[in-house]
Parts: structure tokens; sequence; C-alpha cells
């Protein structure tokens, strides 16, 4: 998928009773803090992130964002804060409720398992049918699109535990694919992709922002934030300390006072590329 093929076409709603309200997916921080071993890990953290999007999260290691989509998500409860989903507290809502609302793409760090590429993209599938339900056809035909998406075809029906680092990265990211939902939540994404796939996923978010999914991630890559996010959240030491376009936030001011290095940006179209100023003279 290259940045000028169509959108996706829109998943269907979510079955009676299981919708959330409003027409649009809506995901909202109020005053999120997290403390772990008696250290504040996010400090009064707000937002709300809606039609801007793909939303990019970058700071440096350890600044607190994957605690934040964690919390985000629920898998970790805040000590004080509200997450809101669709508008209802993120705590009103089941599990499953929230499976077939949010994907989660973790940071890859452990061993592979030894089920095939089929099988760990068809569990994206899950939330729509429970564990024990045969893949319908139309869970086939999202499976089958979600690795053609990711050009994994080849390899369906490969254990996972043969695979290198960047292609196990690409089952679980097309398994989020396939799990289709409308927010998309991704911890590093791009880390263990070569460049071209880094490049094609990037333009798979963007078709998928473009249809009205909201798609937030976090990034160490600021050229690649800057052409294909639409907001970005900038974090320190567990605090939000900028909120805006790429344009604004992506500066070489703001990104060279932040890491502590000299930046200087150059903009070709729509890319921003950044260099040290010292080192072109």
């Amino acid at each position: 998928m290259t940045a000028s093929d169509p959108p996706l076409s829109r998943d269907p709603p979510l079955p009676d009773g299981a919708s959330l309200p409003g027409s649009a997916p809506g995901l909202s921080a109020e005053a999120l803090s997290l403390f772990r071993s008696g250290r504040a890990v996010l400090r009064a953290c707000s937002f709300t992130l809606g039609a801007e999007t793909p939303v990019a999260v970058l700071g440096a290691n350890g600044a607190g964002k994957t605690s934040l989509l964690r919390v985000l998500l629920g898998l970790e409860r805040p000590a004080s804060g509200t997450v809101r989903l669709g508008g209802r507290a993120l705590t009103e809502l089941s599990r499953p409720m929230r499976a077939r609302a949010m994907a989660y793409v973790p940071q890859y760090r452990e061993k592979p398992p030894g089920f095939t590429v089929f099988q760990i993209v068809a569990q994206g599938r899950f939330p729509h049918g429970g564990l024990y339900r045969a893949l319908s056809p139309r869970d086939r035909d999202e499976v089958e699109a979600a690795l053609d998406i990711m050009t994994l075809s080849a390899l369906r029906d490969r254990p996972c535990n043969t695979l290198s680092g960047g292609e196990y990265q690409r089952v679980l990211l097309a398994r989020a694919v396939a799990q289709k939902t409308d927010i998309l939540v991704l911890d590093e994404p791009l880390a263990a992709l070569d460049y071209g796939h880094q490049r094609r996923f990037m333009a798979l978010l963007s078709a998928l922002a473009r249809e009205g999914r909201l798609v937030i991630m976090t990034i160490h890559q600021p050229d690649l934030a800057f052409r294909h996010a639409r907001r970005i959240l900038l974090m320190q030491d567990g605090r939000l300390v900028a909120d805006g376009p790429p344009e604004r936030v992506l500066d070489s001011a703001t990104l060279g006072a932040f890491w502590g290095v000299p930046l200087r940006h150059h903009d070709i179209g729509r890319d921003r590329f950044y260099t040290d100023p010292e080192e072109i003279r």
C-alpha cells in the first residue's frame, strides 16, 4: 500500500449492546497519574483524541510513553484520573467491549510462539466471535486481507518461531489490522522493520486514519511522524510537554532543546528532515 492508495473499507458498527456512544471513536485522558515503585511514571496527563489522527507520541526512553498507552487501554489502572472511550469511563466497559473497540500492538520483546503466521493473525478475530468459535467466512477474509496488506501471504503456514524479528513484528501488526477496530494503539510499531516496511506501514496507518479510525502510536522517528501524523504528543518525565500539529511541535528549536542536541530542519514537499548545523558548515 502507498500513500496514494484508496482508503480501506470501513468495518460495520459494533453489535447491538456493545456499541459505544457517538458516531466517531474518541479517547480522552483526564489528569492521568501513575506511580510505579514509588516513582511518578505519569503526571497529570490530559488530552482528547478524535479527528486529528494519526497521533504520534514522542519522547526519550523512560518518558512514560508505553505506560500512557497501557493506561489508555485499561491494562494498568491510574493512581488518579479517568480514561474515557466513546464518552464513557473505561472502567464501565467490559474487556470484550474494549477489545472490539481498540486493537493493541505491544513492543516486540519475547520469543515468538510456535503457532503459524495464519493462526497468530487469526487471533485478531477472537473479540468478534470468542476463543472457541470456528472462523467464519468473513473472519477468514479479514485475516487474508491483513496478511496481504502486510505482505505475509507467502509466510502464512510458517511457524512464527522460525521468523526473523522484523517478520514477526509484521505478524503482530497484521493481527491488529485483522481485528478491525475503530481505535488502533501501537507501541513502537516500526521497531525491527526495515525502511521499506516502515514507510509502507505508515502509509497503511494514514489510510486507516483517513477512513475515520483513531490511530495512536509511540515513535522515535520525527521525520516519519512529521509526514504521516496530524497531531504530536511530546512527553518528558511522565509529563505532556507539547501537544499540537507536527509543523509546530516538530520544529528544530523544540526538538533540539528537548533532546539537547543542535538541530536544523529542512522542509521538502511534505517531508521534514533534520541535520546537525555544525556538520554541514
